[in-house]
Order: C-alpha cells, then structure tokens, then sequence
C-alpha cells in the first residue's frame, strides 16, 4: 500500500541542445512539480491517458509558478525517458497561439525514475532550453504517506451487501484491499465495519454499530460512527492511519503505534495506548486514559476524567470536569484545568503552564512552570512550582485563574 506525494520547486537553470546561432532568449519561468501516486487510477491526464494506459505509477502536475511575459504554448514541450510530446494538445486548455501565464499547469502520468523536463524552443532556429526537470522518486527515495491505489470501488461494495429498496445494508468486512468509495447513507447504511491486514477506505466512512480497524487505513474523510446500542466502539489499532477525525456516538479505543491525523469527537470514553498519535484535539463525554509513549497534538477535552501515565505528551490544554492525574514522565504543555472541583495530581511529570481547580492539587516529584490556582487542599512534595520550592510556595485562589 504505497502512496507519495512530494513537491519540488525546479531551479531554473536552461541547458542549451541544438547547435549553437541567433535565437530569443528563454523565458524567465518558475516551474515546480507534484508527484502523487495517491491520485484517481480512472483520472485522465492533459494527454486523455489513464494510470492504466500509461502503465504508471503515479501523476506529475507540472505548474507554472511563475512566467512574469508569459510562454507561447506552442513553444513548449515535454520531454520524458519515454517520449516527447507538445504542450499544445485537445485535451489541455491550449491551443495554437495560447500564451502560458502564471498559474498554467498540465499533469502527466508516470513512472517511478523517470525523467520529465519542460523544454521551450527558440522560434525560427533549432536551440531548446530546458527550463523545469524532474525526476519521479523511487519509492525508497521517499517518505511514504498519503493514499494507495484503490484496488476496488463502491460496486465491489454493493456486491458484499443486501440491497433494500435502492440501500445497501449489512456488516462489510475489507481485508487486504484499497477501496475508494464513501461508505455513507444513504447508499450505504453499514452495521459493523471491520478493515484488516492492510486493507483501506478512500473516502468518507459514516456507520451504525462497531468499526474496528486492524493494521489498516482511512484517507480522505473521516470516520463516523453512529451509536445505535449499548457497546459499540470505534477500535483502531496495530499501527492502523486514520487519515482524518474520528467521530463516534459511543467509545473510542486506539492502540498499537496508530496515528490519527484529525481530531478524536468521541461520546464515550476514550483510549489511547502503546504509542499512539493524534495530530487533533481529543474531545470527549467519558474519561480519558492514555498510557505509554503516546501523542496528543492539541489537547484534551472532556466531561469525564484524564488519567496520564508513562510519558505522554499534551501539546496543549487539558480541560476535565473530573478528576486528572499526569505522572510516569508525562508532559502537558498547556494548562491543567479542572472545571467541575475534580482533584489535580501531578507525580514525576511536567506541565509547562498552570493546574486550577476549586478541588484539591497534589504535586508530588514534578515540574509545574505556572501557577497553581486552587480553592481546596494543596499538598506539595519534591517539586518545583512557578520557579520555587514546595516550602516558598503560596498557592493563588482559583477565582484568580
């Protein structure tokens, strides 16, 4: 399951072919390049090829980011390891006596290790310049991310459910396939979704019961469940990517090094272990439990409790209405707030801003860089808070916060 998405900005430097006489000067241009072998297999290039019929990896878009007196169009080529081809064509937006401004563009499937060079040739001599090169990446030259090639669309989809009335119902299981389909009603009205052993969804995911992902893969939208009983549980684990947020009506468990690149909007508890990863905010009605090694980019929210340990890091607030405990190394970088009179505890951790609550504050071998704002009981042992010892140390009142 490969897929690359790399930018590249040419430098403009032209290289002469051709014999050497009079000619125009080259235009001044900026041309940068994308590859993506995430794009649509059925999407057509500026030359009508399909991935398919160009025998492709993936898809160049050549951009022009900047021609200040702009190009004649039928001055321009491309020229690959496989052919030459002008940049005048019917199924581009050029035609004969077309001027390329900034801001024009084509796209182009390709291979892995091929070259493309944009050439402009000097009108009425045979002198050429090369003004963009580029070379698409081998895989390993790269860092992988981004979506696969679909293997599958929604008619492979329709075809493992039962068909009422124009939906399509039933669990749906994806193993060891790339689908590119949005699994939403109301085409769609899936109970239980599991992807497994490599398998993944492109597009948006919107189901009624469980959705269990196991070494697997989302891109392009997000993951929704919509609670319908009691139990039912959003489950990604064993290195799984959720390219996207993760929206359930009931809990929400992550495990196993998987990484979530929105946010996790979750009605129910929330679990985060083993060197998982959410670039979002967490934001939930349950408690908060996240154990060993794990990210949370941009804060916990909650109306339940938070419980931190073995080196976790908060990028950003932590707002409970229950109690919070950081301990075992872990870090938040925002304040601790507790906004319903929970009890703070902090034991061998660091918080880079403040702890408020109208409850109690327990700090114990920690950091605290901020205040503590706190109308209950403060107890203070072996630590640093606002730059002094637990002995110097006089707590502010919560109303101050």
């Amino acid at each position: 399951m490969v897929g690359i998405t790399v930018v590249l900005a040419a430098a403009v430097a032209p290289f002469v072919f051709g014999a050497v006489q009079e000619s125009e000067s080259p235009p001044n241009a900026q041309i940068s390049f994308a590859y993506d072998e995430g794009a649509k297999s059925d999407a057509t290039d500026s030359f009508a090829r399909t991935k398919a019929a160009a025998g492709a990896d993936g898809l160049v878009v050549i951009n022009v980011e900047s021609v200040p007196d702009g190009m004649d169009a039928d001055q321009l080529f491309l020229q690959t390891s496989n052919s030459t081809r002008p940049w005048l064509h019917g199924h581009t937006q050029y035609s004969f006596g077309d001027t390329v401004r900034t801001g024009g563009s084509l796209t182009r499937w390709a291979e892995r290790g091929e070259e493309i060079r944009v050439i402009w040739e000097s009108e009425g001599s045979d002198r050429s310049y090369t003004i963009g090169l580029f070379t698409v990446p081998d895989v390993d030259d790269v860092t992988l991310g981004g979506p696969p090639a679909p293997t599958h669309g929604c008619s492979w989809v329709k075809s493992q459910l039962s068909n009422s009335s124009g939906t399509f119902t039933g669990d749906l299981t994806i193993d060891n396939k790339v689908v590119e389909c949005d699994l939403v009603p109301p085409t769609f009205e899936i109970d239980n979704l599991k992807i497994e052993n490599g398998g993944a969804v492109i597009g948006e995911i919107d189901v009624f019961n469980d959705i269990n992902v196991i070494d697997g893969a989302t891109y392009n939208g997000s993951v929704k469940m919509n609670y319908t009983g009691s139990g039912d549980d959003v489950d990604l684990i064993d290195g799984s990517e959720i390219n996207g947020d993760v929206i359930a009506d009931g809990n929400v468990d992550i495990d196993g090094g998987t990484t979530v690149d929105g946010d996790v909007l979750a009605d129910g508890d929330v679990s985060i272990d083993n060197e998982g990863t959410v670039f979002g905010i967490v934001d939930a009605e349950g408690d908060v439990v996240v154990d060993s090694n794990t990210l949370i980019e941009e804060g916990i929210v909650t109306t339940g409790s938070v419980d931190l340990t073995s080196d976790v890091t908060v990028g950003d607030k932590i707002e409970a209405e229950g109690n919070i405990d950081v301990s075992d190394g872990s870090t938040v970088e925002g304040d601790i707030e507790s906004t319903n009179s929970g009890t703070i505890t902090t034991t061998s951790g660091t918080v880079l801003g403040a702890l408020a609550t109208e409850g109690n504050v327990d700090v114990d071998s920690s950091d605290i860089q901020g205040h503590v704002f706190v109308d209950g009981s403060f107890n203070c042992d072996s630590s640093t808070i606002n730059g002094q010892n637990c002995s110097s140390y006089t707590p502010q009142n919560y109303d101050d916060y």
